[in-house]
């Protein structure tokens, strides 16, 4: 039960629905997909939770973009907490707001509060879905959460939406370019998987590979070919964005490596596997801030993309 507007009186569910049943036939109680009344923010960024529904109710729809934040908590080996993906999502949110702003000068870019939790935990490469460092949903369940989250945002008459994540699995990524699908065919919107798109640009991939060349060896790079979970990669963003959060450990982690991703799978499924893939030892710190300024360059360049015209579904994808 809750409580009346003094907070004194409990109000039973059943008062509750009948009151709700005899509203229905008092007249319209719709809200407005157009802005309503005067603007009441200046544009720039905000946080949809600060926000009252009438500062909501008055942004103009055609000057508002929504970034939906979305994490894991999921094993990252002996050195790494298992809320790396969130530590970097709020890394990269905190860039790539105000890059947003000063790209788009008169918009309003909102941020929706980040949900934790994400879809196929790395552990799963082992055959076993159970590690006591990860918590996951289904596919399924993360793909009716990002869309009902996206779809309020359309019936609102906001019109592009872009969700953004550092967790790179597969299943994952499906789940929420299905649920941005959906939703932009449903409602005539761009709802759009930015970082499952940003990770797949042809350009990026080219400066993500020159920035390797920059840092690292040859001997380093043959060992860092599938370096994509609590490898050198994720441990350089975390040194670079919450270093008090990485073990030391880290220093002394040999590479599990290989040419094939069989030759991966073959490591990861033997008994006493370490829970990362990669070279976590190789790890820079200047390499995992160019590297994060780099997606954020490319997230910026994608939006701007969109909101100007350019259909991100015809983009390749991650």
């Amino acid at each position: 039960m809750s409580t009346d507007c003094l907070g004194t009186r409990p109000i039973h569910c059943g008062v509750l629905a009948a009151a709700l049943l005899a509203l229905a036939g008092c007249g319209n109680t719709r809200h407005s997909s157009d802005a309503v009344g005067p603007l009441l923010l200046p544009p720039g960024v905000h946080a949809v939770e600060d926000l009252t529904r009438v500062q909501l109710a008055s942004l103009p729809r055609d000057r508002t973009l929504f970034l939906l934040p979305v994490g894991m908590v999921e094993e990252h080996g002996p050195h790494l907490p298992a809320g790396t993906d969130n530590v970097q999502l709020d890394a990269e949110m905190q860039a790539l707001l105000p890059a947003l702003a000063q790209r788009l000068p008169g918009w309003y870019v909102l941020s929706l509060p980040s949900l934790p939790y994400g879809a196929d935990g790395a552990n799963g490469l082992s055959g076993d879905p159970i590690d006591p460092g990860t918590y996951a949903l289904q596919p399924g369940t993360l793909k009716a959460v990002v869309r009902d989250l996206g779809t309020e945002i359309a019936q609102n008459g906001f019109r592009w939406t872009f969700v953004v994540y550092t967790h790179g699995a597969p299943d994952h990524a499906k789940a929420i370019f299905a649920a941005c699908d959906e939703v932009s065919d449903k409602y005539r919107v761009t709802m759009a998987n930015l970082s499952g798109t940003m990770w797949a640009d042809p350009a990026r991939v080219k400066e993500a590979d020159a920035l390797r060349a920059r840092f690292f060896t040859p001997p380093q790079l043959a060992l860092m070919q599938h370096d994509f979970h609590a490898g050198a990669n994720e441990t350089s963003l975390m040194l670079a964005e919450a270093p008090a959060r990485v073990s030391p450990a880290w220093r002394g982690l040999p590479a599990i490596a290989g040419d094939s991703m069989l030759a991966i799978l073959k490591q990861v499924r033997r008994t006493g596997w370490a829970g990362y893939i990669g070279a976590p030892a190789f790890s820079n710190v200047r390499y995992g801030r160019e590297k994060l300024a780099s997606n954020v360059k490319f997230d910026v360049a994608l939006v701007a993309q969109a909101v100007a015209g350019d259909n991100l579904r015809k983009h390749p994808r991650d």
